[in-house]
């Protein structure tokens, strides 16, 4: 796949072409934090983070937005300590099953962080193309 057919270039170490890498982590996709405080959840966020930037200080977390569509827990207060907790542009939501049941509409586009709208073409396959209507 080329550039003119979408293809984002990027390196064996998963680093874009640009210099920037991004790092995926997914704490709580399937892991509910033990307490629900905000000033909790972003000191949680802030020491993932922390945690890229010590081996890479240009870092950007890559995160998958299900967690907000299905766990009850994250309420926007929850939400938004969880994704201010990284410096803006430094944190990326990918908004999977966008297409379906999508996140950014219910969360104000993510109070602001950056996302990407995307179809998850995978899981209509192999739920045998399912129809939503």
């Amino acid at each position: 796949m080329n550039e003119s057919a979408g293809h984002i270039p990027s390196t064996a170490n998963g680093c874009l072409d640009y210099g920037l890498c991004c790092y995926p982590c997914d704490t709580f996709d399937e892991n509910t934090p033990p307490v629900d405080d905000p000033e909790y959840i972003s000191s949680l966020g802030a020491a993932i983070f922390k945690g890229m930037q010590s081996g890479d200080s240009n870092a950007i977390w890559l995160m998958q937005g299900w967690l907000f569509s299905y766990d009850p827990f994250w309420r926007p207060p929850q939400m938004k300590a969880l994704l201010h907790s990284v410096p803006m542009g430094r944190l990326v939501v990918l908004d999977l099953f966008a297409e379906v049941k999508p996140i950014w509409i219910t969360s104000e586009q993510f109070y602001g962080v950056p996302y990407i709208w995307k179809v998850t073409v995978l899981f209509l396959i192999a739920n045998n193309m399912m129809s939503f209507s």
